[in-house]
């Protein structure tokens, strides 16, 4: 599978995550990595600048059509 197509499964599991949960950096990217890993079978963790380039993609409006207002407060992201 192509590397943006991990793209979407990463940002609906961001998306996911940041609605129902507090999470830090780490839990994040630890969920994400999970769930490409379950998609490619492969056991690769996700890298910080993807981390980050993922949450501004949302903030940006760019992925879900709309702009998510994603705060990080005390090392914990929501929205």
């Amino acid at each position: 599978m192509a590397q943006h197509q991990h793209a979407l499964v990463r940002y609906v599991t961001l998306d996911r995550c940041l609605s129902k949960f507090r999470l830090s950096k780490e839990e994040l990217i630890d969920r994400c990595s999970e769930a490409v890993n379950r998609v490619t079978g492969d056991d690769k963790r996700l890298s910080e600048k993807t981390f980050f380039n993922d949450i501004r993609a949302l903030r940006e409006g760019v992925v879900l059509g709309r702009v998510a207002r994603i705060e990080c407060m005390d090392g914990l992201y929501r929205y």
